[in-house]
């Protein structure tokens, strides 16, 4: 089951009473950084608390954010207090011309929203942002949303994708990589496996050009 509500104009949220099955349940909230300056500025406060709570070897990617850079943000509230957040991203002169980045930058606190070892795949927080971020990423005028995530977690990221496969309307397409996800060679975390969705009806070449568009090695 999808829950999501409007309370207004592209503000959606998804709230954790419906997750009972979820180890880490969340409040889900995707909103609009220019629009919604509060969310927004309570996001940037928390992430300068996290270098004194987490030593995540990618920590530098969360906690260098302008999150008014974003076309969409979604947060994990709960009790009011932020455990968690991703984005969707459009990397101009980069991306694919129509292809938004969804669960970019997703991030999980470590103290109350990330645990070590676990066999959930597609926990209904993590589940209920990709709905929101589809949805948005839709309305935002884009006809693909992906997903990518470095070589190293490519067992998991394939499970992930079949599972998100079959829980959606959408068909899920997963090549892994090594694919150039952000425009440094040089960085190895930047070659990534990809999954794309189309978000509106497309010849099958518009799909094509979307994998030829990605640099391989």
């Amino acid at each position: 089951m999808i829950y999501i509500d409007e309370p207004e104009p592209n503000l959606l949220v998804s709230k954790m009473k419906h997750f009972g099955d979820d180890t880490r349940p969340a409040d889900v909230v995707t909103f609009d950084p220019q629009k919604h300056t509060d969310r927004t500025h309570k996001l940037q406060q928390y992430i300068t608390t996290l270098k004194e709570r987490d030593t995540h070897r990618l920590l530098e990617n969360y906690t260098d954010i302008v999150f008014s850079d974003f076309q969409a943000v979604t947060v994990l509230e709960r009790e009011g207090e932020v455990v968690g957040f991703s984005t969707i991203f459009h990397r101009k002169n980069f991306y694919p011309v129509s292809a938004a980045r969804i669960l970019n930058r997703f991030y999980q606190d470590k103290i109350t929203a990330r645990i070590g070892f676990t066999r959930e795949i597609l926990r209904p927080t993590t589940y209920h942002t990709i709905m929101q971020q589809t949805m948005m990423a839709t309305r935002l005028g884009y006809t693909h949303a992906f997903i990518s995530r470095e070589m190293r977690a490519s067992s998991f990221f394939k499970a992930f994708i079949k599972e998100l496969d079959r829980r959606t309307a959408n068909h899920w397409e997963l090549k892994l990589g090594p694919f150039l996800a952000a425009p440094w060679p040089a960085i190895a975390s930047n070659w990534q496996s990809i999954a794309v969705t189309n978000l509106t009806l497309i010849k099958m070449s518009a799909r094509q050009d979307f994998w030829n568009h990605w640099k391989t090695q």
